[in-house]
């Protein structure tokens, strides 16, 4: 019986296989790559949250200096705009604090915004007041929107932000 010679070379199965695989592969990368924008707002509103969150907690531990501004009640609060926000203390928005983790006394809110603005002070059981000197809980739920999309609710009475 003669030799028989094999060729050598891939099959056309197994190159089809190999295009599905990195097809497969190409797809997800893409998704992947096209929705950090989406991340990022998740990141900066689960920030947010967490950062109203510490406000409360540190108005909830501290007593307001009164000898500034007798009728100050909140020793604590947050005062957010449309492009960023800060922590403030004693009613007074001019004594600002930086907040963990920022750099900077104003967190920015790159390439995001915030509705509605408005200024939050905790009073010493950690609920949500409408004015400076946290004599006015809010009768409603705090609604906010970041990025047009993220919800950041500030729970009436409680302060709990989900």
């Amino acid at each position: 019986m003669p030799d028989q010679k094999w060729e050598k070379g891939f099959t056309l199965i197994e190159i089809i296989s190999v295009l599905i695989v990195l097809s497969i592969v190409s797809l997800v990368m893409v998704s992947r790559i096209t929705s950090t924008a989406d991340v990022s707002i998740k990141v900066k509103a689960e920030t947010l949250k967490s950062h109203i969150r510490y406000v409360q907690m540190r108005a909830m531990n501290d007593d307001a200096d009164k000898s500034v501004i007798p009728a100050c009640s909140a020793s604590f609060g947050i005062s957010m705009s449309g492009s960023s926000y800060f922590m403030f203390r004693n009613c007074n928005k001019t004594l600002k604090i930086i907040l963990p983790g920022a750099n900077a006394v104003d967190v920015p809110l790159t390439n995001m915004t915030l509705s509605p603005s408005t200024d939050v002070t905790f009073d010493k059981w950690g609920r949500p007041c409408s004015d400076l000197n946290g004599l006015t809980p809010y009768n409603a739920d705090i609604n906010l929107t970041l990025g047009g999309t993220e919800p950041i609710k500030i729970t009436k009475n409680t302060g709990y932000v989900p």
